[in-house]
């Protein structure tokens, strides 16, 4: 099995790359910040379009797929127009010529256009698209989407995967572990403001609503951590022949980390802390909850007992899970 995992900006990544490439199927990077904006707030250096043209070219030496992600959610007053579909696409023509292979895009407005005018380009929606019910997969193979990316909420269940499979005609994605808390009340706002995170004051709003938002609410019930969407790497078998590509959410993490998450779930294991791999865990909620004990977790039977909730909200089954996983 071979994930996609995020260009974290470091100089250190291009070793990672040459070494993991047989575990690599795609690396994601962001257009510049004239372009469009993102989803995530790493700061680009001025040389940055000669950066990422560099990394799609390495990427097609080693049959590694690179994909542009065009993944804001909020462009403003730009968003949909004539020139900003333009300034898209001229870059992503510009990255064509050295090697890319697909693009990723939250807005769907411009995937028509997209199709049109790089038709070898392979088309991939945004995680945040939140596609989750099948008539939305529908519409979206309509517009000729080749690769879905299922909502996090879908991530444990099955049969909802299949369905946006079956109907939308597409492969499916699935984001294994970002540490987003599940249906987080913030997380419209915060990625709204994390694309215009190059913008005064964006990314210290950005920053507040992660601080005193949903690390406020794991502080009040750390169980918190376990209802949020991951996908262990233990459980990845049960995901054949429901999804077709494995994205890592690796961008704001070191090379060294990149790493460690990526074999992994390469291994298919992962004997330590559980906030060890998910993108925000130790960052985010280790002020919270010290760690994880995803071994335990799984002889609990996690996924089994996760994928039949059925009743969160009146149910104390994570509270009880948390108090035997977490570790001093």
């Amino acid at each position: 099995m071979k994930f996609s995992i995020g260009y974290n900006q470091r100089p250190d990544f291009f070793d990672l790359l040459e070494a993991h490439a047989d575990k690599i199927s795609s690396v994601y990077f962001p257009l510049p910040e004239d372009v469009s904006g993102s989803g995530r707030a790493v700061p680009q250096g001025p040389k940055f379009r000669a950066e990422i043209s560099l990394l799609v070219r390495a990427c097609a030496r080693l049959g590694v797929g690179s994909v542009a992600a065009v993944n804001a959610t909020c462009e403003g007053a730009a968003a949909g127009t004539p020139e900003q579909l333009r300034t898209i696409l001229s870059e992503l023509a510009r990255l064509s010529a050295d090697g890319l292979t697909a693009a990723s895009f939250a807005n769907l407005l411009y995937v028509p256009a997209a199709k049109k005018a790089l038709p070898k380009l392979e088309i991939w929606s945004s995680v945040n698209c939140y596609v989750r019910e099948p008539q939305q997969a529908r519409l979206m193979g309509k517009l000729g989407v080749d690769v879905l990316t299922a909502d996090r909420e879908v991530n444990r269940d099955l049969a909802g995967l299949a369905a946006l499979r079956k109907t939308s005609g597409a492969k499916i994605q699935v984001l294994l572990n970002e540490g987003c808390l599940a249906h987080c009340p913030f997380r419209h706002a915060h990625y709204n403001l994390l694309a215009h995170c190059h913008d005064e004051g964006a990314l210290e709003g950005a920053n507040l609503i992660e601080g005193g938002g949903c690390t406020r609410l794991l502080a009040q019930d750390p169980s918190l951590i376990l209802k949020i969407p991951f996908v262990r790497p233990e459980d990845l078998p049960r995901y054949a022949g429901v999804a077709d590509v494995f994205k890592l959410s690796t961008r704001t993490l070191g090379t060294a980390e990149i790493e460690k998450t990526l074999l992994a779930y390469w291994r298919g294991r992962h004997d330590g802390n559980l906030l060890e791999i998910l993108d925000m865990g130790v960052y985010a909620y280790g002020s919270v909850v010290r760690s994880v004990d995803n071994r335990k977790l799984g002889k609990l039977g996690f996924f089994d007992v996760a994928t039949a909730c059925r009743d969160c909200p009146g149910c104390p089954t994570c509270a009880a899970l948390m108090a035997a996983v977490e570790r001093a």
